[in-house]
């Protein structure tokens, strides 16, 4: 662009080279850049020179999109809150060590410990049922016994439907002593796991009152 500039003449300047160019130039006359979006604007009047940079939206777009980008992937990675504060009682704890624990066993009593310690081990290692006569047998009251409160609760709203619809009384009936049968060994085992993080949870002296409260059978037989 020729330096003896008309007055109030609006021009760009190349941001490489420094040259002047017309304000409407797409590229540099000297170097070739793309001014579009990256050359400074100078209005020439009377020899005086003024110049303004435009804002470039392009990089408070990018920043802007940029600190989101990193909000959302924070966000993100952010670990979710455990089910249980105490690791050691999570619920990827090994139930065979679980087993083991004092609080547990304290839970368990001490009758037929051993016979319901090996069953639950079993039951563990080969991630089978365990068929027990005298949940079959006696169904609801054994749930009672071994405090099951929520299961025998099921089961008396079962009854009742075998009550107001006699036709299906046999059926549910023998349905219940079935499931009592084969699940009633598995529900006294989560049970007690469950019980044993609940005290994991509780300071003394509530602790203790609460294994004394909930050990072994409800009546002793």
């Amino acid at each position: 662009m020729d330096m003896n500039t008309p007055e109030n003449v609006q021009a760009v300047v190349c941001p490489s080279c420094s040259t002047l160019n017309y304000k409407n130039a797409n590229f540099c006359n000297g170097c070739g850049r793309n001014l579009s979006s990256t050359a400074v604007s100078t209005t020439v009047n009377n020899g005086a020179t003024t110049v303004s940079a435009p804002v470039n939206n392009s990089s408070n777009t990018y920043n802007a999109t940029h600190s989101q980008t990193n909000m959302s992937s924070n966000a993100n990675s952010v670990s979710p809150t455990p089910a249980y504060t105490n690791a050691s009682y999570s619920q990827e704890t090994d139930i065979n060590s679980l087993l083991d624990d004092p609080d547990f066993n304290a839970l368990l009593g001490a009758k037929n410990r051993d016979y319901y310690l090996s069953k639950f081990r079993m039951m563990t290692a080969t991630s089978q049922i365990s068929w027990n006569w005298s949940a079959f047998l006696l169904g609801i009251f054994w749930g009672i016994y071994r405090r099951l409160y929520k299961q025998v609760a099921i089961c008396f709203a079962l009854a009742f439907i075998a009550v107001i619809a006699p036709p299906l009384m046999f059926l549910i009936n023998i349905s219940i002593s079935l499931v009592w049968g084969m699940y009633g060994t598995s529900w006294y085992k989560d049970s007690l796991i469950d019980k044993t993080r609940q005290v994991k949870s509780i300071s003394e002296p509530y602790r203790t009152q609460f294994i004394e409260s909930n050990k072994g059978p409800l009546f002793n037989l």
